[in-house]
């Protein structure tokens, strides 16, 4: 099978072979958005093709009343009349029953592969801010803990007022000396 495929791979040209691939990696990336959509508008004809079939239920249950009494009238197997009228009730709604599955299989697809996405985005946030915390201990251990948080926050120069306050003036941000830097929040330089 494989030596079929690779036969045909050689034959077609790059381009085409590139956009196949190309659309079938997009295909893969909306594949959730494209199986809620589906499984939305599948619910949504599940429940027409249900009401459909409502509207004709009250004539198959007519049909399965006169075929059960006529059983009963006659030597006929009851039970085998309420097994065909079990089938003619599971024709009507087999349709609303099939479209509503496939919408479910459809929507939990999607549920499945956003939260595989989301396991693996965290599994790598959490990764890059181990290595992140591990190295600002580095740094901090190397230079200090008061250089760190200067590099940290991006302090370019530190300059004294009239006043005696202390001014540390980064490239984005200006912090005071004394407050706590996370609770405050200067305005920005510019």
């Amino acid at each position: 099978m494989n030596g079929a495929l690779t036969i045909i791979a050689n034959k077609v040209s790059p381009n085409v072979s590139r956009k196949i691939g190309r659309t079938g990696l997009k295909l893969k990336k909306q594949s959730p958005n494209i199986l809620f959509v589906g499984g939305v508008a599948g619910m949504l004809t599940s429940t027409v093709l249900a009401c459909r079939s409502t509207l004709r239920l009250s004539e198959t249950l007519k049909e399965i009343e006169s075929d059960v009494d006529h059983a009963r009238g006659t030597d006929h197997d009851v039970a085998a009349e309420y097994f065909k009228s079990a089938v003619k009730l599971g024709r009507l709604y087999a349709p609303a029953i099939g479209v509503g599955l496939v919408s479910i299989g459809c929507l939990s697809r999607s549920h499945i592969d956003l939260t595989r996405r989301n396991t693996q985005l965290m599994a790598a946030y959490a990764t890059l801010q181990s290595a992140y915390d591990s190295y600002r201990s580095r740094v901090r251990d190397e230079l200090g803990a008061d250089r760190e948080f200067d590099i940290y926050r991006g302090v370019v120069e530190t300059k004294t007022d009239d006043d005696g306050t202390i001014t540390k003036v980064g490239g984005q941000l200006r912090f005071v000396s004394g407050a706590d830097p996370r609770v405050v929040l200067l305005l920005a330089t510019r």
